[in-house]
């Protein structure tokens, strides 16, 4: 008998003890890009992107291969991640009360978006834009990385950390994403946020 888990931790004790553990790792993205190359016949810098967005996972590279709305909606979030660095309290606490209803999956997947998305512009902050996983945002992150100091986005990768750690212990979603737009650094618009 398999048993997948992806963590550990939420399995019984009287599970984890019967099972021996084997850790799978993940596909180096040079492996993703050459097999969606090879094998799905994708464009060279479609596939580059695809690697370093899966995280290691060259299912859900496929998947992206397959069906576009994946990509699309990654654009979509990426977008309204800008949108509420831009926004005021208001419109934050509005976007928390939304996030909320939804499943914990997928408020630790825009968490995850989210995070990519920080970590990028702490490294063209940083000056080692060719590390960046979002390439294809490469010009929207410079512009972005140009409005905030390296411990603001320091600070906020934190804060979305800690949120996606409290997510796994049972927080309440509305709480957690409320803190989260509390912390996130935005653009001064005419000195109010």
């Amino acid at each position: 008998l398999l048993l997948l888990a992806a963590q550990e931790r939420v399995l019984l004790p009287t599970v984890v003890s019967r099972c021996q553990r084997v850790e799978l790792r993940l596909i180096p993205p040079l492996e993703i890009e050459e097999a969606l190359n090879r094998r799905w016949g994708v464009p060279a810098r479609k596939a580059n992107l695809l690697s370093r967005l899966s995280g290691g996972s060259l299912g859900w590279a496929v998947s992206a291969v397959v069906d576009d709305r994946l990509l699309s909606q990654r654009a979509g979030g990426i977008a309204k991640l800008i949108q509420l660095t831009a926004t005021g309290y208001e419109g934050r606490f509005t976007y928390a009360a939304e996030l909320a209803t939804r499943s914990r999956e997928y408020i630790g997947e825009v968490l995850g978006l989210w995070l990519g998305w920080w970590r990028d512009l702490l490294l063209i902050k940083g000056g080692c834009s060719a590390a960046i996983t979002n390439f294809d945002f490469e010009e929207t992150l410079g512009k972005e990385a140009k409005g905030y100091s390296l411990a603001e986005i320091e600070s906020f990768i934190r804060s979305l950390q800690a949120a996606q750690e409290q997510l796994t212990q049972n927080a309440n979603p509305r709480l957690v994403a409320e803190v989260l737009m509390l912390n996130m650094p935005g653009k001064e618009e005419g000195g109010k946020r």
